[in-house]
């Protein structure tokens, strides 16, 4: 197996944050775990709909990874309500253009550190 990174990827801004393995050999695809990704099309309008993300994050703010990979449906917001949940903690900056959004202004389950946190928008890295 081999690892591609992406081009652009900006740590800063947690930017094009993701990556391709290249397998030696072919998966075998079941119902139960193992199936092909499905990209939308480039002109696909998130807000408002529902994704699913996994990761292998922290279980906590400051908690310890997960061993298991993790997964949770949440709700898709625009990049500008992002950037102003973003902005009242003074870091509307990260989020771009290249960025899907995705959260609840109560909280509850996101991808990233904090399980459930009130009153933050978005979370990145879907």
């Amino acid at each position: 197996m081999r690892q591609i990174h992406t081009i652009g990827y900006d740590e800063s801004k947690i930017s094009r944050d993701i990556a391709l393995l290249v397998l030696d050999r072919p998966l075998q695809f079941n119902k139960l775990h193992v199936a092909p990704v499905c990209l939308p099309a480039s002109n696909f309008v998130y807000n408002g709909k529902r994704g699913v993300i996994t990761g292998w994050g922290s279980l906590s703010e400051n908690g310890r990874l997960a061993s298991t990979l993790q997964v949770v449906s949440v709700p898709f917001v625009s990049v500008d309500e992002c950037q102003r949940a973003y902005a009242r903690d003074g870091n509307g900056a990260m989020i771009t253009q290249c960025n899907v959004c995705t959260g609840s202004q109560t909280g509850g389950l996101d991808s990233c550190q904090v399980r459930h946190q009130r009153g933050k928008s978005g979370e990145q890295g879907t």
